[in-house]
């Protein structure tokens, strides 16, 4: 008998099954890596608005101005609309405070809370309608932003990203 060496064709298929069958359940997590950094780019907006409001609110709290209801404090050139020390939840406001890039910002007048959406949001953004404010809220992938509405009440983060 001669010595040959190499793989038989019955040794090659079973390896080439088990390799079908890691792919098929370790597919679903590589594809679904658009939705986490979705949520992870959402995620860091809120870290960089409370850093913006920490230093908003120690601004106002040297200038006396941490328990007054509606008044300014200067960001560089801008002036930030507060309230009772926090940044007063409109996009004008944020925009002034921190950088928005990548990111869309919807908001309605009489709504309480102000919509923050990741950058692939194709809907209008801005102050808006009714009807594109439910929009905003029906994709089920956004932040919510509440202002406190009473003396030295912390702003309030609503996630709602389910379907990121």
């Amino acid at each position: 008998m001669r010595n040959v060496k190499g793989f038989t064709l019955i040794e090659l298929v079973v390896v080439i099954v088990i390799l079908g069958i890691l792919s098929i359940t370790a597919a679903p997590r590589f594809l679904n890596l658009q939705s986490d950094a979705r949520k992870a780019s959402l995620e860091g907006f809120i870290a960089t608005y409370k850093t913006s409001e920490e230093i908003i609110e120690g601004k106002a709290n040297i200038e006396g101005k941490d328990f007054e209801s509606a008044t300014e404090i200067e960001v560089g050139e801008a002036k930030v609309k507060i309230k009772y020390g926090s940044i007063s939840p409109k996009i004008t406001n944020i925009i002034k405070a921190m950088d928005v890039d990548g990111f869309k910002l919807v908001e309605f007048e009489k709504a309480e809370q102000l919509i923050i959406l990741p950058n692939s949001y194709s809907g209008k953004t801005g102050s808006v309608s009714l009807e594109d404010y439910n929009k905003a809220l029906q994709t089920n992938c956004y932040i919510g932003i509440n202002a406190g509405k009473e003396s030295n009440l912390r702003t309030d983060f609503v996630r709602n990203t389910h379907e990121c």
